[in-house]
């Protein structure tokens, strides 16, 4: 991964997903202190730690996109608080496993959510003449989260289907 200064901003460059473009970055390496990304310090836009958060996300107007380099806790710090202090752009995270950690909260007050059961399955596939394609899956998966969410869900709109890298990170 390279991030580049560009003249609005910042160039982030990955193995995997190509270039984008963004307003800030902010690395989140966790409790070590990082030595990567070093030559970005004090360029406009580039926050090498995310702690503080309030400091740091002070800096960050609400309508910009943010890429957050890192996705442990110092990322997911990063992410709920740029939420928490109403935050409006987007935020594109990324990281060398691609994947978030996982969450063992116990004291969580939000809606369980409740497993889709392979009766619910049987049944849908019965309905159809014994076929089950994905898109039931995907309504049962999108009814579950509309239920827990209490609001209409959009899928496609998360997706952002059929757009680029780019794009992705604009819209």
């Amino acid at each position: 991964m390279h991030v580049l200064r560009m003249m609005n901003g910042l160039c982030l460059h990955t193995t995997s997903l190509g270039a984008f473009e963004v307003n800030h970055v902010v690395l989140c390496m966790g409790n070590l202190p990082s030595t990567l990304f070093s030559h970005l310090q004090g360029i406009d836009g580039y926050h090498h730690s995310p702690y503080p958060s309030k400091n740091m996300i002070g800096n960050i107007p609400k309508d910009e996109s943010v890429c957050v380099i890192g996705t442990s806790l110092s990322g997911i710090d990063t992410i709920v608080s740029l939420a928490e202090l109403g935050h409006k752009g987007k935020i594109v995270c990324t990281s060398r496993s691609g994947r978030f950690p996982s969450v063992r909260g116990e004291l969580s007050h939000r809606t369980p959510p409740k497993p889709i059961t392979r009766e619910q399955i049987d049944l849908m596939s019965e309905l159809r003449g014994g076929k089950l394609r994905l898109s039931d899956m995907e309504k049962l998966l999108v009814e579950e989260i509309e239920r827990i969410e209490g609001t209409k869900f959009n899928l496609e709109k998360i997706l952002n289907v059929g757009a680029s890298a780019y794009d992705y990170l604009l819209n």
